[in-house]
């Protein structure tokens, strides 16, 4: 069995994760945390939520090495930011699943130009089971936040920004969430589009989007 647990930044999603951990610990399941080495945001063996819940984890440089941490019975396998992960992750929880390792993963859906993560995407079409988060959007207050905003010095990121940038361990790197209609308001452009206000797109660059 596979379930994903995905949404924007600020969703609890590792929150949602960690309580599943527990509860795995409670019932006396044999689990296994993983946390991809690239998340800096944590110091030591552990992964945190952002209301400061944390358990133990196991900090994994590629996922090719994942085996090498399963070394007795195992019930459960929790993997927490799999957006952050290499492209091999899906092999490997498919080989967890096919051998009756239940696996529950939490992560981003889409990045911050509201385009979906490849990974992701592909576990969505394999997953038993999706459960979609969503955050307080920062601009109207409602509790249907879906996109996710990156912001770079106050202003938002250009197109060519990295997919993958770690807030926490960069001050001059904000992430914000909104609803799906405050996100066009500020002046974004969603499902795949460029954030458009205050930056400069190259005009070959540019992405036309009908709404």
């Amino acid at each position: 069995m596979l379930k994903l647990l995905v949404g924007p930044m600020k969703a609890e999603k590792t929150g949602e994760l960690i309580r599943l951990v527990k509860r795995a610990s409670i019932g006396n399941k044999n689990i296994v945390v993983l946390s991809p080495q690239i998340d800096e945001r944590t110091v030591g063996e552990v992964i945190e939520s952002r209301n400061g819940s944390k358990v133990k984890a196991f900090r994994v440089q590629s996922s090719d090495l994942i085996e090498s941490f399963i070394n007795e019975p195992v019930d459960i396998v929790f993997i927490d930011e799999v957006h952050m992960w290499d492209e091999g992750l899906v092999r490997e929880i498919c080989k967890l699943t096919d051998s009756g390792i239940d696996v529950v993963c939490s992560g981003l859906d889409m990045n911050y130009m509201s385009a979906p993560f490849e990974i992701v995407s592909r576990l969505l079409a394999l997953a038993d089971e999706v459960v979609k988060l969503t955050s307080v959007c920062e601009e109207c207050g409602s509790d249907k936040g879906r996109r996710t905003a990156r912001y770079i010095n106050g202003k938002p990121a250009s197109f060519n920004s990295p997919e993958i940038l770690v807030d926490g361990t960069n001050t001059s790197v904000v992430y914000k969430t909104f609803c799906n209609r405050c996100y066009r308001k500020i002046g974004m452009f969603g499902l795949g589009g460029y954030p458009m206000k205050n930056v400069e797109i190259p005009e070959s660059e540019a992405v036309s989007l009908n709404y």
